[in-house]
């Protein structure tokens, strides 16, 4: 009770929230992955399981939740060589954001910015680059045999990329006039607005009837294409909250150093 007594509340505050922060941003996308990577390895699965029992082994958490850690942090290194260099290149933090932090109420302001945006965008974007190999994971799981079709993982990684174009557009031309000018002037033709939102639509009975006529009958892979699509369309809003958060944390920041 004395160690708790002798802590200011906004300390113990700031620790919880820098300490969720941190949970989010690289040991939970760590644990995702471990959960994928279990459908690949048997040994892991048993350990992954043994958590969830009566009895836990602290060790055994210990190790686990480290090893989590390790993962989430190389996770950390494929999202921002994905989203910040490429997707988000533009949605950049200004370096006077550090130097006219010396005030310490701005200093606190600036990282509670990233603790409420950027760290959810580390979160949204670790998992987005996760989702095609939780994907495989519950293909390797559920049908091992599609792993092996060629035909069926092409198609569905075209239908991803051009899902993804067509949902990136959109939001290109809103959020990046600036930076994309032809995009938005494009997109502000009815004509191209009205295409672009129709073409998300019909590319999925479209990929549905290219896979019939591959698998010359969609019976008993319903399952298979249901959450297929889910896989994807969830890839695809994961995405897009990784990147509406980076923008956030951007704009918030830059305001804060009046860049």
């Amino acid at each position: 009770m004395r160690f708790f007594q002798a802590i200011p509340f906004n300390q113990v505050k700031d620790f919880t929230t820098t300490s969720f922060g941190l949970i989010i941003a690289y040991l939970l996308p760590g644990l995702v992955a471990l959960l994928g990577v279990s459908a690949w390895w048997d040994k892991l699965r048993a350990v992954l399981q043994s958590l969830f029992s009566a009895q836990v082994d602290g060790g055994l958490l210990v190790s686990v939740g480290t090893c989590a850690l390790v993962i989430g942090l190389f996770l950390n290194v494929l999202r921002w060589l994905t989203f910040e260099n490429i997707i988000c290149k533009k949605y950049k933090v200004s370096p006077n954001v550090f130097s006219n932090s010396q005030n310490s109420e701005k200093l606190q302001s600036f990282l509670m910015v990233i603790e409420e945006t950027f760290r959810y965008h580390q979160f949204y974007g670790s998992i987005a680059i996760l989702t095609p190999f939780l994907y495989m994971s519950w293909v390797r799981h559920v049908y091992p045999e599609i792993l092996h079709d060629s035909v069926f993982l092409s198609t569905t990684f075209v239908f991803v990329l051009l899902e993804f174009l067509f949902c990136w557009l959109p939001y290109e031309a809103a959020c990046g006039a600036a930076e994309a000018p032809r995009i938005a002037a494009a997109y502000k033709r009815r004509v191209m607005r009205n295409g672009v939102r129709a073409l998300q639509l019909v590319l999925i009975p479209l990929y549905f009837i290219v896979l019939k006529y591959h698998f010359g009958s969609l019976a008993g892979r319903y399952r298979l294409l249901a959450v297929t699509l889910v896989f994807i369309i969830g890839g695809i809003s994961i995405a897009a909250n990784a990147i509406a958060a980076q923008r956030r944390y951007s704009e918030r920041a830059n305001n804060l150093a009046g860049a």
